[in-house]
């Protein structure tokens, strides 16, 4: 996996705007680049194990991530852009580094890995604006409902029967739009069916102006935590079962008799 971040031109050391450019194009939270860049001043050997031109005997030479880091200089300055390159490879439980331009490979520990794994995004996992809804549509172990809403009411177009609570599918919406992940477990998963995705426990469709999302949740995942992506973006999250619990409500959940 490779990951490019990019300060914005012009933005000072202090601080200012970050986006990723690979493996896919997102803005990110400054605060969390900043730990991440003093995770990376902070990049310790435990060891060193030889010089760089030994590289493929430890998987260096096709690393399991390849992190680089660009800051711009500012205009009018005739500065060069400076980059930081660091290649990872996990290889028989160790895991090795090496810094681009440095002539040494290291051991290191898995700090700044499992740092990685976290999202680094401006916004919520979820993000939509919930405002705008007019549409939910659940399908579950035991909910099958397609709410509409008119005003700032929801009704369960497919179940005329059902009194629907508009205040549990407005509070639920919120809990929707502000779902974040807990870990990314892959950017482009080209196999869906690895992680249950491609039959998902639970499929949340919400449409509304100027978007149209529908989030899977799996019955799979590091147990009681699950795998969820939302269709189309080959995104592969873990939820925490807090999250999950959160979106996998039932059919009582939403039921007029509910406060």
């Amino acid at each position: 996996m490779e990951l490019k971040f990019e300060k914005a031109e012009g933005q000072s050391k202090e601080g200012g705007s970050w986006k990723m450019t690979a493996p896919v194009a997102e803005e990110l939270d400054a605060t969390k680049v900043a730990r991440l860049v003093d995770l990376l001043k902070k990049v310790d050997a435990s060891r060193f194990v030889a010089p760089v031109a030994k590289a493929p005997e430890y998987g260096l030479d096709q690393p399991s991530i390849t992190l680089t880091m660009t800051s711009r200089a500012k205009p009018g300055t005739g500065g060069e852009p400076a980059a930081y390159k660091l290649l990872l490879a996990d290889k028989d439980g160790k895991l090795y580094a090496l810094v681009d331009g440095e002539p040494l490979i290291f051991e290191m520990g898995r700090g700044l890995v499992e740092f990685l794994e976290k999202p680094m995004g401006k916004e919520p996992w979820g993000k939509f604006d919930q405002d705008r809804a007019s549409v939910v549509e659940l399908f579950g172990p035991d909910i099958k409902l397609d709410f509409v809403r008119a005003g700032k009411e929801w009704t369960a177009e497919n179940a005329p029967d059902f009194k629907t609570n508009s205040s549990r599918v407005t509070w639920y919406l919120g809990d929707l739009a502000g779902a974040d992940a807990a870990k990314i477990v892959a950017y482009a998963a080209k196999d869906l069916a690895a992680y249950g995705l491609d039959k998902p426990q639970w499929r949340v469709h919400v449409k509304g102006l100027g978007f149209d999302k529908t989030f899977l949740v799996s019955d799979k995942g590091p147990t009681p935590d699950k795998y969820a992506t939302i269709e189309g973006s080959a995104r592969v999250v873990v939820l925490d079962a807090s999250t999950v619990a959160r979106i996998a409500k039932d059919k009582s959940n939403f039921n007029a008799g509910q406060q």
